[in-house]
C-alpha cells in the first residue's frame, strides 16, 4: 500500500485536475517497482487506464491536505484495478473508487500479460478493496460538439491523455453545474486519439445525471457519466 499526501490546485472544482492528481499517485505506487511510465516505456510499453469509478463525499477544497491510500489488486486477465481511498485532516473519507488499468505494447497498441515482458505489478489485498468500476449510466443525447485533438493535449505515449476527456466534457457543461458539487465519476475509455483526430462529443443529462460519448471514425473513443448534487 502506498501513502502519500496531496492537496488540489486553486480549481477544485476542475474534474480533469483531480484525476491529473489520481494519475501522478498511480504513477508514483508503480514506480515503487520500476514501472512507472516512464520505467516501462524503456521496454516498448505504456499504462493505459480502462475504467475508472471514483465517488466524492463532499466538495474537495482548494489547498486542502488530504493523505491518499492506493494499491492494486494482483493482474487478472492482463489487466490490474487499482484502489484509492483519501482522508482529510479530520480523518473524514473524502474520496474513494477504482481504476482499471492494463500494460500496452507501444508499438501494436495491444495488451499484454505484464510479467511476460518483466514488468512486475506487486498486487495486494487488504481488505478494504473498493468496487470494481461500474460503467457510466446512459442518458439520451441531446447536445454535440466536435473537437480536434491537438499536440497540447497529448501525452508521453502520443495519445491524446485521458484526462483531458474530462476537461473536454466539462467544459460543455460548465455553466449548467457551476452551483452543482460533484459527488460521482464513471468513465470508460474505448480507444485512444491522436493529434489530428476529430471527436464527435455527445452528451445528455437527466436531473444532475450528465453522460457523455465520444466518437471518432474509427469508433468509440470514451464514455463519461457525472452526477451532481446541488452544495450545501
Amino acid at each position: 500500500m502506498f501513502e502519500v499526501q496531496r492537496s488540489l490546485s486553486e480549481h477544485p472544482d476542475k474534474i480533469g485536475d483531480l484525476f491529473r492528481m489520481l494519475q501522478d499517485i498511480s504513477g508514483e505506487a508503480a514506480a515503487r517497482w520500476n514501472a512507472s511510465g516512464e520505467d516501462i516505456k524503456e521496454k516498448g510499453l505504456m499504462w493505459v487506464i480502462i475504467r475508472y469509478d471514483i465517488r466524492l463525499a463532499r466538495m474537495l477544497r482548494a489547498g486542502e491536505p488530504l493523505a491518499f491510500l492506493t494499491w492494486a489488486s494482483p493482474v487478472r486477465h492482463r489487466m490490474s484495478q487499482r484502489h484509492y481511498v483519501a482522508s482529510d485532516e479530520s480523518g473524514e473519507c473524502v474520496l474513494s473508487g477504482s481504476g482499471i488499468w492494463a500494460v500496452v505494447d507501444y508499438n501494436t497498441r495491444s495488451m499484454i500479460d505484464p510479467s511476460k515482458r518483466d514488468v512486475l505489478i506487486h498486487g495486494e489485498v487488504t481488505g478494504q478493496e473498493q468496487p470494481r468500476p461500474e460503467t457510466p449510466v446512459h442518458l439520451p443525447l441531446t447536445s454535440q460538439t466536435d473537437y480536434v485533438v491537438t499536440d497540447s493535449v497529448l501525452d508521453i505515449n502520443g495519445h491524446m491523455n485521458n484526462t483531458r476527456y474530462f476537461d473536454l466534457v466539462q467544459d460543455c457543461i460548465r455553466e449548467e453545474t457551476e452551483e452543482l458539487s460533484l459527488r460521482r465519476v464513471r468513465a470508460v475509455f474505448n480507444n485512444e486519439a491522436r493529434e489530428g483526430d476529430t471527436i464527435r462529443v455527445s452528451w445528455g443529462r437527466d436531473e444532475n445525471k450528465w453522460f457523455f460519448s465520444g466518437e471518432k471514425n474509427s469508433g468509440l473513443c470514451f464514455q463519461i457519466g457525472f452526477e451532481f448534487d446541488i452544495k450545501q
